[in-house]
């Protein structure tokens, strides 16, 4: 049982990072233009970058999730949802390349939700 808790709280967790890392990268060059930002880089507005906190939020998330997964396909797309999004983190001042950071966030939450589902749908408390 204790399994499943700390299962389905890493998807929560990685839900939950990946949305607020969305939410923050939509919403900051918003926030910048209507405050006269708009010239500035996030990172030095923000001191460290907090991507790279929402990186390691969900290299833990994916990598125990993964660990986990019962569908080879699930723990494939969590492997290349957190590549996707540090790789848009890292090439972020390269152009369009920071995009890579939202279909990463997109496909770490579609596989985290997906694994909660296959695990009501398969109930993996009755496995552990």
């Amino acid at each position: 049982m204790r399994s499943l808790i700390i299962r389905i709280n890493s998807d929560y967790l990685g839900i939950t990072s990946s949305v607020l890392c969305l939410i923050h990268c939509l919403a900051l060059p918003i926030i910048f233009i209507f405050t006269g930002y708009a010239g500035l880089n996030k990172t030095h507005i923000l001191g460290i970058g907090v991507d790279y906190i929402f990186a390691i939020l969900a290299l833990v998330a994916a990598v125990y999730t993964a660990r986990h997964a019962h569908l080879p396909y699930i723990k494939f797309s969590l492997i290349i949802g957190w590549l996707l999004f540090i790789s848009g983190i890292l090439l972020e001042e390269y152009g369009s390349w920071h995009y890579l950071m939202h279909f990463g966030s997109a496909t770490l939450i579609f596989s985290h939700y997906h694994n909660i589902r296959t695990c009501n749908r398969i109930h993996c408390d009755n496995e552990h």
